[in-house]
């Protein structure tokens, strides 16, 4: 992440929701030569030993160093490095979901940021553009 060229230029960034159904869904983005890589993974393999994640792979997408710049410009225009750390919890809410994101940044840095119906700022923003990403 870089204030200079107000980037967040990632190497994989991976986001999981769990939900009340105890199955997860799993984007994920893995930088490239030639731009990045996104998978949506959706299932039980978090549960269920007789399933993969690999039989769970629902979308796969590569896509240009165009969208990659993109991408890591948007990110860092919603604020997405300063998650790092983030842990909140609603209690308040009976049945909802969970996520949990990892991102190992370009420079080896990481971003670590976890909650149970509590979100940071922009995370809705920042999720719609891993789907897009991913599809």
């Amino acid at each position: 992440m870089d204030a200079k060229t107000g980037r967040m230029d990632f190497k994989r960034v991976t986001l999981s929701i769990t939900g009340t159904m105890a199955s997860t869904t799993e984007y994920e983005l893995l930088k490239t030569m030639r731009g990045f890589e996104g998978a949506l993974y959706d299932g039980s393999w978090n549960y269920n030993k007789l399933v993969s994640r690999r039989q769970c792979r629902e979308c796969h997408s590569k896509r240009g160093s165009k969208e990659y710049d993109d991408l890591a410009i948007k990110f860092y225009k919603l604020g997405v490095p300063s998650w790092n750390g983030f842990s909140k919890s609603d209690p308040d809410v009976l049945d909802g979901e969970s996520f949990s994101l990892d991102i190992e940044l370009s420079d080896g840095k990481k971003i670590y940021a976890h909650g149970c119906n509590a979100y940071p700022k922009n995370y809705h923003e920042f999720m719609e553009l891993i789907d897009e990403a991913v599809r």
